[in-house]
């Protein structure tokens, strides 16, 4: 079975059944759903941020927890400033949690599910979908 990494917003349309959820299903439907710590580290910011009580962060964590969560490690840090130092050296940085996100998709090979391709376009051999 394929795996694909889904960036933090299409797992958060997919978790709160959004209406911009629609597209993305069909490229999760029967697939492995990955998603980077980055990923996790923000779907907890937000809902931090929103002040979600303890019921609201259990059902964060129960949407959470079908999902393959990768773990940093030291290649991926490594990739992660080979990446950040290429692409400022360009004079295209990106955002450093979009980063982590690509720099993991990356590391494992798996294709990048993203609303926000404009984010990942500029990542050197970033599978990115839809296409």
């Amino acid at each position: 079975m394929e795996a694909v990494l889904l960036d933090t917003d299409v797992f958060s349309f997919l978790w709160q059944d959004r209406p911009e959820a629609a597209p993305y299903r069909p490229l999760v439907t029967g697939r492995i759903g990955v998603l980077s710590f980055t990923s996790v580290a923000e779907a907890h910011y937000g809902a931090r941020r929103r002040r979600w009580g303890e019921r609201r962060m259990a059902e964060l964590e129960a949407a959470l927890s079908p999902y393959l969560v990768l773990p940093y490690n030291r290649e991926l840090a490594a990739l992660w400033g080979h990446l950040r130092a290429e692409l400022e050296a360009k004079g295209t940085p990106t955002g450093t949690n979009d980063l982590w996100i690509a720099a993991t998709a990356l590391s494992y090979g798996l294709p990048l599910i993203t609303n926000n391709r404009r984010h990942f376009e500029r990542v050197p051999g970033l599978q990115l979908r839809p296409e």
